[in-house]
């Protein structure tokens, strides 16, 4: 309807809202502002997880894809192939989260400095707590702010990292042009991002193999975390709902690796799947944690499934790990 700007699950949605008193959440979602949406929806840092990265199996066959090791990850990839010999580093983290990505950095690198960024005020005051239980207090400056707004110093930082927050980003031509301006002439601009469709506008052939793999699935292992449902479909949200929940969400997420192309000189590309097991495991990835045969069986089907169907063009690799040097001179 309208090229998906609404569609019916948004009716039964509101319909269910209203009849379990979440209507005034509803409204007010309707009323607030855009940077208040985006703030509303990174302001909880305690959230149970339940989606496909927290399945080890799932996490171990894209440390594969991405290094070639099931047991080399990618910060270690990264690090030992990039980064290893270089001393004093002058860092620069966008879209920092809760600190975790910048504390696994200044673990395995020498970093002088670390400058961290994120919108969200409560996962900077969680980031800065754990840098201090970890010691490395000195090295990591965390800041909240939006990173839209900030002009960087030119030609300073060894390092940029963007590590599933570029997918947040718009305009993201200018930020990407910022980026490449304050790196220096050897530097390194590092991503991991979802470059999939914008606004999770998954195609038909990703929503029709994530759901015939759910449909096989016995009972135990489709438990939603939210309400223990056993029978919800995997559906394409409709672009008014992701505006609504979270504005920035895949906001211009399939233009990344085009405009990285365009703007930087690039070293590698690593695409690693997830067409499938993003959807597939989200909201059940909980029920995959045991390590018994017939779990591990099942994840590694749905693994192979993916793969087949990547290797074979029917759908296209949604994330991929990039590392991108300086070009001086673009459009």
């Amino acid at each position: 309807m309208f090229n998906n700007l609404i569609n019916y699950h948004d009716i039964t949605r509101l319909i269910w809202g209203v009849r379990h008193g979440y209507f005034p959440k509803i409204i007010s979602r309707l009323t607030k502002g855009k940077s208040a949406r985006v703030k509303n929806a990174w302001k909880d840092s305690t959230k149970r997880p339940s989606s496909w990265w927290i399945i080890p199996e799932v996490s171990k066959y894209y440390n594969y894809l991405i290094s070639g090791d099931h047991n080399i990850d990618y910060y270690n990839y990264i690090a030992n192939k990039y980064l290893s010999t270089q001393k004093g580093l002058q860092g620069l983290s966008l879209g920092c989260g809760s600190g975790h990505r910048e504390l696994k950095w200044s673990s395995l690198c020498d970093f002088k400095k670390i400058q961290a960024y994120d919108l969200s005020e409560a996962r900077i005051n969680l980031a800065k707590r754990l840098a201090q239980e970890k010691g490395s207090g000195g090295i990591i400056d965390y800041h909240a702010a939006d990173i839209n707004k900030i002009d960087f110093q030119e030609d300073y930082y060894d390092v940029i990292f963007m590590e599933q927050s570029l997918h947040h980003i718009s305009p993201l031509k200018n930020m990407l042009k910022k980026i490449n301006k304050s790196l220096t002439s050897n530097g390194y601009f590092i991503l991991n991002e979802y470059v999939g469709p914008s606004r999770f506008q998954w195609t038909e052939r990703q929503l029709r193999a994530a759901n015939g793999i759910r449909s096989f699935l016995p009972q135990k292992y489709k438990k939603h975390i939210v309400d223990g449902s056993t029978n919800k479909s995997i559906i394409r949200p409709s672009r008014l709902s992701m505006i609504l929940k979270d504005p920035s969400e895949a906001i211009e997420s399939e233009k990344i690796i085009p405009l990285i192309k365009d703007i930087f000189d690039i070293v590698e590309i690593r695409p690693y799947n997830g067409a499938i097991t993003h959807l597939l495991f989200d909201g059940i990835a909980h029920n995959f944690l045991s390590r018994d045969e017939e779990t591990l069986g099942y994840i590694q089907l749905c693994l192979q499934i993916e793969n087949l169907l990547t290797k074979n063009n029917d759908i296209q690799s949604d994330f991929a790990v990039a590392v991108c040097q300086k070009k001086s001179i673009h459009s």
